[in-house]
């Protein structure tokens, strides 16, 4: 089992080549991406990792208001960050997987 951590987005730029679905997990620093640190896999509601930091889409847009969020584009294979969600700015590339990745919130480690 790995875990492939990011502390912030000024270490986005890996490629990752080998994540196993059902194995490996994607560990963030939430202080490192400004994420509150009630912020968890199961916390529900407004701190609830699944439910409004993390989205999947074929677009890789964000649909988050008023903080940042994870979008796995599924067009691209490639994670993303949007500082600010739904808003103006455009998210970044953090890494790019391998071909029919289906990355979801459960591989989160937040």
């Amino acid at each position: 089992r790995d875990t492939f951590r990011f502390a912030s987005i000024k270490e986005a730029g890996d490629i990752i080549s080998d994540f196993a679905t059902g194995e490996d997990l994607i560990g963030i620093v939430r202080k490192g991406f400004k994420i509150d640190a009630r912020v968890d896999r199961d916390a529900g509601g407004v701190f609830d990792f699944a439910g409004e930091y993390f989205v999947s889409t074929t677009t890789g847009t964000a649909n988050a208001v008023g903080h940042g969020q994870f979008v796995f584009n599924t067009a691209t294979d490639q994670l993303l960050w949007d500082q600010d969600g739904a808003g103006r700015k455009a998210a970044v590339v953090v890494a790019p997987f391998p071909t029919n990745i289906n990355l979801t919130a459960p591989h989160f480690d937040p």
